[in-house]
């Protein structure tokens, strides 16, 4: 039997009671067919009956065990369902989280045609509601630029240039190259850090910040995060879409501001109505410290990046928000609960930091203290 005889293979094999309808599974005989009985097994709802059919799987025809079968087929299940059991890349951390909107979320199409001038973002195949993988990156490296950006103001007239590039280059590290306005604003921030004041010459200030930017630049080349071949990264934190189930139709209709009658008629948009819940999920992936072999940094950035990540999913749900027009209170959510996962050998023996929270500050208060278990 081949793969190509069925549209959707984990379809075929499900079964209501136990997930899998183990009786199509054992048509299945192909050596090179083992790796599908893992995966379908991992999948299975009910845990013990998988393991203890999976084991059936070991004895040929006679109830006897195959030596050269045993051990092809044991390895192989370590390697699919082994430790963990999440397939998550090891030394990584997969951070979900739930949340209800507590402000309607609003987003721009660009579907040309449509009936009101203001679609809100959809799926291209499903037509569901949803916020970019590309929003969610910036909407939180917006929201960590702003917690350095208060620690800058906690802690100015007492920071030396090297604690202010340190900090600095978390967000690098998470978010990858800081590019256009972004560059600058950091750049104004660690100057202000530095000097205790600002310069009120525009081109005096312009050439200040383009020093101290050319002085973190630098920075960052020696340390190892890019090179003068390659003066690009990218970052450690690699976001997923969301999905709503829910969408509705809002008016606006813009007043005079004389005589506080409608100026045109009303403006129709879509949104996502509040306490409509989703998820966010990222995983965090230190790729760059795995390719160089540097294990013994990865539990130490670990920590240091993940109160970063804490901070800025806070800040960006409960005071930020995430949609468009956030300045109006639209996009700001409630966290209901965090779920995180660890992969491999990132978390063995270690399982302190996986489990539920439920906020944002109990997950900080994990890391934190637990720090050297995640």
């Amino acid at each position: 039997m081949t793969k190509e005889k069925f549209v959707d293979i984990y379809s075929y094999f499900w079964d209501e009671k136990f997930g899998i309808n183990f009786g199509n599974l054992e048509r299945i005989i192909e050596k090179e067919e083992i790796s599908w009985r893992a995966k379908l097994a991992k999948l299975n709802k009910n845990d013990k009956k998988a393991k203890s059919q999976y084991l059936s799987w070991f004895r040929n025809k006679k109830g006897k065990v195959d030596p050269i079968l045993l051990i092809e087929k044991y390895n192989l299940l370590n390697k699919i369902l082994g430790s963990g059991k999440n397939n998550l890349p090891k030394y990584s951390c997969l951070i979900e989280v739930h949340f209800k909107l507590k402000k309607p979320y609003i987003s721009e199409d660009d579907d040309d045609f449509y009936i009101i001038d203001n679609p809100i973002v959809k799926d291209k195949v499903f037509k569901l509601p949803m916020v970019r993988s590309t929003t969610w990156k910036g909407a939180l490296r917006f929201s960590a630029v702003k917690v350095f950006e208060d620690w800058i103001y906690e802690n100015l007239n007492r920071l030396d240039k090297e604690t202010i590039f340190k900090e600095r280059v978390r967000i690098t590290r998470l978010f990858g190259n800081e590019k256009g306005s972004q560059n600058e604003y950091l750049g104004k921030l660690c100057l202000l850090a530095i000097e205790g004041k600002l310069l009120e010459n525009e081109k005096e200030l312009k050439e200040k910040i383009d020093e101290i930017n050319k002085e973190f630049e630098n920075y960052l080349i020696r340390n190892g995060l890019i090179s003068k071949d390659v003066p690009s990264r990218a970052g450690r934190l690699f976001f997923y879409p969301t999905f709503f189930d829910r969408v509705s139709l809002d008016v606006i209709t813009p007043l005079r501001r004389d005589t506080k009658t409608p100026a045109r008629g009303p403006i129709y948009f879509e949104i996502v109505p509040e306490k409509t819940t989703g998820i966010f999920r990222l995983l965090y992936f230190p790729f760059d410290l795995v390719a160089r072999g540097e294990f013994d940094k990865i539990e130490k950035e670990a920590k240091e990046d993940l109160e970063i990540v804490a901070k800025a999913i806070r800040k960006m749900f409960y005071e930020i928000g995430f949609s468009a027009k956030k300045t109006s209170g639209f996009g700001t959510a409630e966290i209901e609960e965090i779920k995180i996962n660890v992969g491999g050998a990132f978390s063995d023996g270690k399982e302190k930091l996986k489990g539920r929270f439920e906020s944002v500050d109990e997950f900080r208060g994990k890391v934190e203290v637990n720090g050297d278990d995640c």
